[in-house]
Order: C-alpha cells, then structure tokens, then sequence
C-alpha cells in the first residue's frame, strides 16, 4: 500500500527537478492503483470473515517506534 510518505517522496523528487511532471504523474497513478488493490484485497478477506470462516491474524510491530512491521490474515485450514 502506498503511504503519504511515498507520495511525498515522488512529489519532493518532482519539486528538486530529479523526475519530470510526467514522470511523476505516471508514479503517483501507479501508487493510486496499488492502493485500490488493496482495498479490493481488503474487502475479500473482510467479506471471508463475514461467512464464518476461522482466521489467523498475526500482527508483528516495532515496540519502539509502534509501527506495524508485519499484518497478516490466513486462513485457519491453511495453518497446520
């Protein structure tokens, strides 16, 4: 998923003349769809959940600085 930090970075390589407008379009519209997938990705597992299924959720985060290193949702039947 595409976070505010790599929107920023595409716009800061744009403003420094790293990276044309073009160019840079072209990168912010590739990240525009990586976020839509996952959301479409989101919403299957979400809608999976919703049927009754068992899941394993395993979340892995960094204590100093809290951010999530590792979000994931399996499952059950694939856990042996």
């Amino acid at each position: 998923m595409a976070t505010a930090e790599e929107r920023m970075r595409v716009l800061k390589m744009i403003e420094e003349g790293k990276i044309s407008a073009k160019e840079g379009a072209r990168l912010l519209g590739a990240l525009g769809k990586s976020d839509e997938q996952a959301r479409r990705q989101r919403g299957t597992a979400e809608a999976g959940a919703e049927g009754g299924g068992r899941w394993l959720r395993l979340r892995v985060s960094d204590t100093r600085s809290g951010k999530t290193r590792v979000n994931l949702t399996i499952p059950i039947g694939l856990v042996n």
